[in-house]
């Protein structure tokens, strides 16, 4: 009935981390579902949720609801992730998808798609925070389905270790 640790994979130690946030931005109306004139054309309601990919390491944010929404919506998401960076050594970014969340007609054929975009992790960049506006897009149009504000931090987890170290060394002098 206990855990058995000699029966876990052995993991080598996490090294590189990525801090990464979907702060917020605009976000156009999602793909048109049947039940829609309804929902977005008399209540404007919208409930734009994000989901931050990199390799098979998934976060996503809680839908942010607005109502009176006519031709998209600005969104607040303060959606932060950490990924493993060591997790993944051959994927170079992180995709964003925006959905909009639906109850009933999920069931048969899922949120429907606001807009996707791709940020490229620039791994040298460790230490420094790096501010991007990614564009979104929907493979059925070329005009932008939103506009996202984004940062991210490469973090070395030595780095980290010896800086918390040093700081607590300082508080017991």
């Amino acid at each position: 009935m206990g855990h058995n640790f000699s029966k876990d994979r052995a993991r080598a130690p996490v090294q590189n981390l990525v801090v990464f946030e979907v702060l917020g931005g605009h976000v156009r109306d999602a793909e048109w579902r049947l039940g829609d004139w309804w929902t977005k054309g008399v209540m404007g309601l919208s409930r734009p949720y994000v989901q931050v990919a990199f390799g098979e390491q998934i976060g996503q944010s809680a839908p942010k609801i607005t109502f009176l929404a006519q031709s998209g919506c600005d969104v607040n998401f303060d959606k932060r992730t950490v990924f493993n960076l060591d997790e993944s050594p051959d994927v170079e970014g992180i995709k964003l998808t925006v959905r909009d969340q639906r109850n009933v007609q999920a069931v048969l054929r899922g949120d429907p798609l606001i807009g996707t975009g791709d940020v490229h992790i620039d791994r040298a960049s460790a230490g420094t925070l790096v501010q991007e506006r990614v564009e979104l897009r929907r493979d059925d149009s070329q005009d932008p389905a939103g506009l996202l504000t984004i940062q991210y931090r490469v973090v070395n987890r030595e780095v980290v270790r010896d800086t918390l170290l040093t700081q607590i060394g300082r508080a017991h002098v």
